[in-house]
């Protein structure tokens, strides 16, 4: 009996932790002229992984990407523009509510910008 309740309290736990994983996908837009990218965050089920992807419909840079912390309530990533002197940062990215996701950029740039959710 305790060995059925451990096994279902553990896929009831991993379930919200996938959930709130889930939270953060969707298309989101940066405010306006602080950045040409936009992101799109994606929940791996298989995996249990969010996967980043910056574009721009007006640069044409490439952004190398690689997420460093990947938990419920956050994501960090690492940042490299090739194009640019090896420009880094690291992004830490939190959940405010449904509609709004903050970065805190470190590195060579120290900014906080909020984005926007414009598809989920």
């Amino acid at each position: 009996m305790k060995k059925i309740i451990f096994i279902l309290l553990a896929l009831i736990t991993f379930n919200l932790s996938a959930q709130i994983k889930k939270d953060f996908e969707g298309i989101w837009e940066p405010p306006n002229n602080s950045s040409t990218f936009y992101l799109l965050i994606d929940y791996v089920e298989e995996t249990d992984s969010i996967r980043i992807v910056h574009f721009s419909f007006s640069d044409n840079a490439k952004l190398d990407t690689k997420i460093i912390l990947n938990s419920d309530t956050q994501i960090i990533e690492k940042i490299v523009n090739p194009d640019n002197d090896n420009w880094t940062v690291f992004k830490d990215y939190k959940l405010i509510n449904g509609y709004y996701l903050e970065a805190t950029y470190t590195g060579d740039i120290e900014s906080t910008i909020t984005y926007k959710r414009i598809r989920g």
